[in-house]
């Protein structure tokens, strides 16, 4: 879920058989954009690649096609080129609450980001499963969560832009 480039990139492909079966073999290649030549990766029965970190910087844009194969062996032709900008996730900071003791029952979680077209605020026990969550649009940057007394919590931000989601920001206070 990302097009970072210093992080891993998923190409993923989807099975379009020839002769109507589950995926046996694919391939995948890629380049930078306007190179003329490809790396080619076979996959097996494998439906993704995970392109290594670092292969290719922010800024850059990459190109990619696949092709599949069913049981017969025989592949299909290789599919139309995507291009895949490269650029940042985008980034998120949790500015309310900062971490440590917080004494009211009303938690307001507030966050600051740029482009953000959706957000994922969770509540967390300290175990670190999940009491509650929120989904929020493009101009919310802030929201409420009832909280118990004398209990341990860890409050997860992830935003979306257009293209991908941020690395979740966290922190975590104990009620009083």
């Amino acid at each position: 879920d990302g097009l970072d480039a210093p992080g891993p990139i998923r190409l993923a492909l989807i099975h379009n058989p020839v002769d109507g079966t589950p995926l046996t073999a694919a391939q995948i290649h890629y380049r930078l954009q306007g190179a003329t030549t490809w790396t080619t990766q076979t996959l097996g029965a494998a439906d993704f690649y995970l392109l290594p970190a670092g292969t290719y910087s922010n800024g850059q844009t990459i190109e990619v096609q696949g092709q599949t194969a069913g049981s017969s062996g025989m592949y299909s032709d290789w599919s139309p080129s995507t291009l895949l900008p490269l650029r940042a996730r985008p980034p998120v900071t949790i500015t309310s609450p900062t971490g440590g003791v917080w004494l009211s029952p009303t938690l307001t979680v507030e966050w600051a980001a740029v482009a953000q077209t959706e957000a994922v605020v969770e509540l967390l026990d300290a175990q670190g499963v999940l009491v509650e969550s929120r989904q929020v649009g493009a101009s919310v940057r802030t929201t409420a969560f009832t909280v118990s007394d004398y209990t341990q919590y860890t409050v997860r931000v992830t935003v979306a832009d257009a293209d991908q989601s941020s690395l979740p920001a966290s922190v975590a206070i104990t009620v009083q």
